[in-house]
């Protein structure tokens, strides 16, 4: 009975958090992050990892956005594995009750160090959609992370802290203005525009719930690596700004699950036979 009630006590967290976004880009406000996440052995080396993550404004609650996303992940060695994701996704078009449907392909690197009492994970991953956004149609991403290896309380929590830095590439086309109002380039934003920074604690509860919370933040910038690829850039006309700046807080609830699922040694036997 206990472990079921920490999973109703889990589900009904995530319910209450669900709280999404509007749009192509959420809005500058604080936000929550919600995922409920399971792992499936699939073979000794590859596993199939599930995951379903709303996000969005705490304040007005709204529910705008959703995102199912599936990964295929293969163990290159002991310290490194790779991956390949497909993820559905559907957000509410601005000002309408409607909801445009997107898809996310996505192939990724992960590999961890361990160090003294620390745990070092470093990651790449490339993503794909369809439809674009305004800013771009894939984004490569590098992400570093920093968890203590042991708990240091008797509630087993572990400390986090995880930094990741986005490429924007491909986006739709946004024209280029000299202070004369001369043309300079029409063409996608593509550079280096978004940093998230995440930090705070991971535990596990019975029936191994692994439950993580922490606060986010979000900042979009330009970083002028290449010419004529800033967002946030006036028109024209410079009556409104193009491609505004996206950057928020949030906090974040995590629940996810091994599961294991054990074959009957009859059922194995019969295989057997029957080969």
């Amino acid at each position: 009975m206990t472990g079921l009630k920490n999973v109703a006590i889990s589900i009904f967290v995530f319910l209450n958090c669900i709280v999404i976004s509007s749009a192509q880009d959420l809005t500058n406000s604080h936000k929550i992050f919600s995922t409920l996440s399971s792992k499936t052995r699939l073979t000794k080396k590859t596993d199939l990892l599930v995951n379903l993550t709303g996000i969005g404004d705490i304040q007005p609650f709204k529910y705008d956005y959703i995102e199912v996303e599936s990964q295929w992940l293969n163990q290159y060695n002991k310290k490194a594995n790779y991956g390949f994701g497909l993820n559905f996704i559907s957000i509410r078009e601005p000002n309408e009750n409607s909801f445009k449907p997107y898809l996310k392909f996505s192939a990724l690197y992960n590999w961890e160090r361990r160090f003294w009492k620390f745990e070092y994970n470093q990651g790449i991953e490339f993503e794909y959609y369809i439809p674009k956004f305004n800013k771009f149609q894939h984004r490569l991403s590098y992400e570093f992370e920093v968890t203590t290896r042991k708990s240091i309380t008797k509630l087993k929590l572990k400390p986090y802290s995880k930094f990741r830095v986005y490429y924007y590439g491909n986006g739709k086309y946004l024209p280029y203005y000299n202070d004369e109002g001369e043309l300079l380039a029409l063409k996608s934003p593509n550079d280096i525009h978004r940093w998230r920074w995440t930090t705070g604690v991971k535990f596990k509860t019975l029936m191994n719930l692994n439950i993580s919370i922490a606060y986010l933040w979000n900042e979009e910038f330009n970083a002028g690596i290449f010419p004529n690829s800033n967002i946030n850039i006036y028109n024209k006309n410079k009556t409104g700004i193009r491609y505004p700046y996206n950057s928020y807080g949030a906090f974040q609830v995590v629940i996810h699950k091994n599961l294991h699922f054990k074959r009957k040694k009859n059922q194995s036997n019969e295989e057997q036979h029957s080969m």
